[in-house]
């Protein structure tokens, strides 16, 4: 019962860091942060979509939502 209880405790903590995770990134400089880290993943696709390499095409997507989400995130932020 002890694991189980400490399993539970940790599954408690993991639950807090993604709810403060969430709370930061709701912050203009959080989405503005996540903005750049989009477009640095963006611009490494189109960096590698140049030399022709196999991953270009998810670097350029996951640049795309991760640039996506955080303009959402930039207008979410503004509204709390």
């Amino acid at each position: 019962m002890a694991f189980l209880e400490s399993v539970w405790a940790f599954l408690g903590v993991l639950l807090k860091l993604f709810v403060q995770l969430i709370a930061v990134l709701l912050t203009r400089l959080g989405a503005l942060l996540l903005f750049v880290v989009g477009l640095i993943v963006f611009l490494i696709g189109i960096v590698r979509a140049a030399g022709k390499r196999s991953a270009a095409g998810r670097f350029i997507k996951v640049g795309l939502i991760i640039t996506a989400v955080s303009v959402l995130l930039w207008f979410l932020g503004g509204l709390f």
